[in-house]
C-alpha cells in the first residue's frame, strides 16, 4: 500500500496532489486525456490551475470530432481515474485497463464513447416455479487469478439442497466459469434433477449456452446479477479451504446461513444498470 506517502508511485519523482495523479499530469492519466481529447486542445490541457481547468473542461468541447457528450466522457474519466488511484493505494489487486478508451460499455471503465441513461435498481434473489430446482454457480479468484468455482442447489421454497466448490489450482476466467457449470449440470444430472434452473452472472457464458430440453432433462440457462450471486460466491471461494478437487456439500456451510434466510426473504441489494 502507499497510505500516507506523498510521493506518486507511478511517476516515483511528482507529489501526489488532485492535479498530479488524478486528473492529468500523472504519466498514466496523460496516456488516457491523449486518447480522448482533439489535437488541438492537448496543450492547455496541462497547464491550467484545478479552477480554471475544471471551468475550461466543463464549458468547452474538447473531444475529438466534437462529441457532444464531452461533459460526460470528462466526468467519468475523472471519476475512473480516482476510483483506480484509491484502490492501488489501499491495496486492491484490480489492475487498470491498458486501453479504457476503448472499452465504451464495461462495467467499470467507461471513459469514452457516448455514456448511457444510468439507473438504480433493487435486485433481489427470486424463487424458481414450482417443480424447478435453481442452480447459482460463481467462480473464484486471488490476485485477480481465478482459482476455482463452486454453486448451491436449492428447491422451490429456496432451501438448501447441496452445494460443492471445486479447487482447480490455477485458470482462466472463461473456463472457470464453465467448469462451475459442469460441475453444477453433472452432479443435478446424478440426482435425477429433471428441471432445473441455471443462474450465473457470467453474460459471456449465458450467451455461450443454449436453454435444452431433451426428452426428462431441461436446462433454462438465466444471467443474474453478482449481487444475487452471493452464495455461489462464497462456495466459490471455499476452493482454497481444500485440496485440488471437486468437493460436495450436503449440509450447509454455517457462514452461509444469513445469506440463503436474506435470499429466501427477499432482500433486496442496490446495483447502477445501463438502459
Amino acid at each position: 500500500m502507499h497510505i500516507g506517502v506523498p510521493w506518486c508511485h507511478h511517476c516515483v519523482n511528482n507529489l501526489e496532489d488532485v492535479l498530479q495523479v488524478l486528473l492529468h499530469d500523472c504519466s498514466l492519466a496523460k496516456s488516457i486525456w491523449c486518447n480522448l481529447l482533439k489535437i488541438e486542445a492537448r496543450a492547455n490541457f496541462y497547464v491550467e490551475n484545478l479552477q480554471g481547468w475544471i471551468h475550461m473542461k466543463l464549458y468547452h468541447k474538447l473531444g475529438m470530432d466534437g462529441a457532444e457528450s464531452w461533459v460526460c466522457v470528462w466526468e467519468a474519466s475523472c471519476h475512473f481515474l480516482w476510483m483506480w488511484h484509491n484502490r492501488e493505494v489501499h491495496g486492491d489487486a484490480r489492475v487498470r485497463l491498458s486501453h479504457p478508451w476503448r472499452n465504451k460499455q464495461a462495467d467499470d471503465s467507461i471513459v469514452g464513447g457516448h455514456t448511457k441513461h444510468r439507473v438504480e435498481v433493487d435486485v433481489m434473489w427470486k424463487k424458481p416455479e414450482g417443480g424447478w430446482i435453481r442452480l447459482n454457480t460463481d467462480v473464484a479468484s486471488k490476485r485477480d487469478i481465478p482459482t476455482g468455482s463452486g454453486g448451491l442447489f436449492r428447491n422451490a421454497e429456496g432451501k438448501w439442497i447441496s452445494g460443492f466448490s471445486h479447487n482447480l489450482s490455477r485458470c482462466n476466467a472463461y473456463l472457470s466459469e464453465l467448469c462451475g457449470v459442469f460441475d453444477g449440470l453433472q452432479i443435478a444430472r446424478e440426482r435425477g434433477f429433471s428441471k432445473v434452473e441455471l443462474h450465473v452472472d457470467s453474460s459471456v457464458v449465458v450467451w455461450t449456452l443454449q436453454t435444452t430440453k431433451d426428452g426428462s432433462w431441461e436446462v433454462k440457462i438465466c444471467h443474474s446479477y453478482r449481487e444475487v450471486n452471493s452464495c455461489a460466491d462464497t462456495l466459490a471461494n471455499m476452493d482454497c479451504e481444500h485440496a485440488p478437487g471437486l468437493r460436495v456439500y450436503e449440509q450447509c456451510p454455517a457462514r452461509l446461513s444469513s445469506m440463503l434466510l436474506a435470499d429466501v426473504m427477499g432482500i433486496t441489494t442496490s446495483r447502477v444498470i445501463a438502459l
